[in-house]
């Protein structure tokens, strides 16, 4: 008897207890998913997962730019000298105040110049195509317009005009 007094009253083992037929014994009383907490939980689990996505989003945007700030910052001056040396055979009197003030830096993965496919990984181009960082810069006004593409791993610039 003290098992139907406890599922009458509602308590949080009556789900647990009542069972088979003795559901039928307690119309009033909701047991399992339909006792109303399930629409109540949903937009709470909801929200908790946008929360997780936007925390998981903000680490990697914070990441990538602090990576990529540090890249600019510890190769910025060894490209711009690779870059004024490569630019003296191509365009004459350029001062060398034009590279260390360039307009912009960027930083890239791969270099799209290169004719290999995605799908071609025993190319030995492959990994300048798709994995190495280069940083690009683009001259100031005195020289025109020369864009320098440095390589990171390999150490060397590549100066030309678009």
């Amino acid at each position: 008897m003290g098992r139907q007094q406890s599922s009458a009253r509602g308590d949080s083992n009556a789900f647990f207890t009542a069972s088979g037929g003795d559901c039928k014994r307690w119309p009033g009383v909701r047991f399992g998913k339909g006792n109303g907490t399930l629409p109540v939980m949903k937009p709470v689990v909801l929200f908790l997962a946008l929360l997780a996505a936007a925390k998981l989003g903000q680490q990697e945007y914070l990441f990538r730019t602090g990576t990529r700030d540090a890249i600019l910052a510890a190769y910025r001056e060894h490209a711009t000298e690779a870059c004024q040396r490569q630019a003296r055979g191509l365009a004459a009197g350029v001062p060398a105040e034009t590279w260390a003030s360039s307009a912009t830096i960027q930083l890239v993965i791969g270099d799209s110049s290169l004719d290999v496919n995605l799908w071609q990984v025993d190319n030995a181009l492959w990994s300048a195509r798709y994995r190495n960082p280069y940083l690009l810069l683009t001259a100031g006004q005195p020289a025109g317009t020369l864009n320098c593409a440095y390589d990171i791993l390999n150490a060397a610039a590549s100066v030309h005009r678009p």
